[in-house]
């Protein structure tokens, strides 16, 4: 296909009047819509992560009680408490605990229950809480 001259300056004119056009300018209305669009996605996206972190939530309180029910997370907890025990830190473990105040809620139940299991003789405990006072 051969390009004549009148075809060239026909194409070379109408690219000239594309290029030399004005850009088209939002005007205040639309940047205002815009702005509402982008609120209202904002909106739905904090709606989805509170939801997504209430069934993240449920799913871990659901799971929770199974995972320390569980005999392999019992054998390692009671391995932690026998060497802490054998190796003397216990009591200075707990006074750590018992000086958390975010632990300290949960330290009576964790003691009672270290005392049930024999893990801490009642003279360990009181001196325990004879170093609190």
């Amino acid at each position: 296909m051969k390009l004549s001259t009148a075809f060239l300056t026909t194409l070379l004119a109408s690219s000239v009047c594309v290029t030399s056009s004005p850009l088209a300018v939002p005007d205040a209305a639309d940047l205002v819509g815009d702005i509402d669009s982008l609120n209202a996605a904002l909106a739905l996206l904090k709606n989805y992560e509170a939801t997504h972190l209430q069934k993240r939530d449920a799913v871990v309180e659901k799971r929770a009680p199974s995972l320390l029910n569980n005999s392999f997370t019992q054998s390692i907890i009671n391995s932690i408490i026998t060497s802490l025990k054998n190796s003397g830190l216990i009591t200075s473990t707990i006074q750590y605990i018992l000086s958390d105040p975010t632990l300290k809620a949960d330290t009576l139940t964790i003691v009672t229950e270290l005392l049930q299991a024999g893990v801490l003789s009642p003279a360990e405990v009181a001196a325990l809480a004879s170093n609190l006072t």
